[in-house]
């Protein structure tokens, strides 16, 4: 698992919990011409879960965790849910760490 987007791109970031064992996660990067976010993959370590928003290449087969399951507009926020037992959660992005749940 690799970060591939800045800080600074990952846009309207929203975290909250989903019923009792789940996240869900909403964000919007810009669009590109090549390539687009096509969900996150996320791992758990010691308690904590780290989630990294994966990048794909347009017309290339790409392997991602959890995919949004919607048909999306250009403009739409992505939105995905991830499993949770607790602990926190670390946006990791190419240039930083973020935490953000809880």
């Amino acid at each position: 698992m690799k970060p591939y987007y800045p800080q600074s791109l990952v846009q309207s970031l929203q975290v909250r919990q989903d019923g009792e064992d789940q996240l869900l996660i909403s964000f919007y990067v810009q669009p590109e011409s090549l390539h687009y976010p096509s969900g996150v993959n996320y791992e758990v370590r010691d308690g904590a879960t780290r989630v990294m928003i994966d990048r794909c290449t347009v017309d290339q087969p790409c392997v991602t965790m959890v995919k949004d399951p919607r048909k999306l507009a250009m403009d739409d926020p992505m939105e995905v849910r991830i499993p949770y037992s607790g602990g926190s959660v670390v946006l990791v992005h190419a240039d930083a760490e973020q935490r953000v749940f809880p």
